[in-house]
């Protein structure tokens, strides 16, 4: 693969709809068409999952370590209509991975398709399965809260395979436009993070210290019961537990 299609890849990434208009994508419309694996006995095909949610739009990418040999890649849809954009690169620089081989696919539509990556690997290998996002929520409602982002990039999994010639296979379902949050995600290095949640803790533990003095007091003077009492402070630490599980929605650690 030349430095054309390096750049033809990176323009991808980079200049997509979901950043710019991309005007020299490969572009294919997705008729339905039957992809079927070579007949070689010493093939291995490779489901990593069995089905992968993406966001119409963004950008879909697999990256594997960069010697693997002769990689092709076919987008097929289970249904007609529509088109999406579809690269492959052997020489592609990735910021946050270095060096790698690459296949990128960006579906414009909601619908239903097979992702299918044939290649040749002579020593072991790896890859990974990642998004270009600017919507984070929904990839954490999807896929969990184990990825992790790093400015517009989400990785979703990594896996490690022997050689020997590989099919991928990868059912993707995109899905339509999603609504703007009300309030935009706030990233924020975990150092941050950690300092903004610790002092929450520390303002939650003097309130709930008061809290049970006050009350204490107030049984005492009132001469309310001892089980009474026992109520309110279960009330209490179960309102705290809450907050403070909202605290941690709220404020992921994540790295950027």
């Amino acid at each position: 693969m030349n430095e054309v299609d390096a750049l033809m890849l990176k323009r991808l990434f980079m200049e997509s709809p979901f950043f710019l208009s991309a005007s020299i994508l490969i572009i294919i419309f997705a008729l339905p068409a039957k992809v079927d694996p070579p007949a070689d006995h010493d093939l291995n095909v490779d489901y990593p999952f069995c089905k992968v949610n993406v966001l119409q739009g963004d950008i879909f990418a697999i990256f594997f370590s960069s010697n693997v040999k002769n990689p092709s890649a076919n987008c097929q849809s289970l249904i007609q209509g529509g088109s999406f954009y579809l690269s492959i690169s052997t020489v592609y620089e990735e910021p946050y991975l270095g060096k790698v081989s690459a296949v990128g696919v960006q579906l414009n539509k909601p619908r239903a398709s097979n992702l299918t990556i044939c290649f040749n690997a002579d020593i072991p290998w790896n890859y990974t399965l990642d998004v270009y996002t600017g919507h984070f929520g929904f990839y954490e409602s999807f896929w969990g809260r184990g990825i992790s982002l790093q400015g517009y990039f989400v990785k979703h999994a990594f896996f490690s395979r022997h050689p020997g010639k590989r099919m991928i296979i990868i059912p993707l379902e995109s899905h339509g436009s999603i609504s703007p949050p009300r309030f935009p995600l706030l990233i924020l290095p975990t150092s941050i993070n950690l300092i903004m949640f610790l002092a929450i803790w520390l303002l939650m533990f003097y309130m709930n210290s008061f809290a049970f003095l006050d009350t204490y007091i107030r049984s005492k003077k009132e001469k309310v019961s001892y089980g009474r009492w026992t109520i309110i402070g279960l009330i209490i630490m179960l309102i705290s537990i809450y907050l403070a599980y909202q605290v941690c929605v709220f404020l992921p650690f994540k790295s950027r």
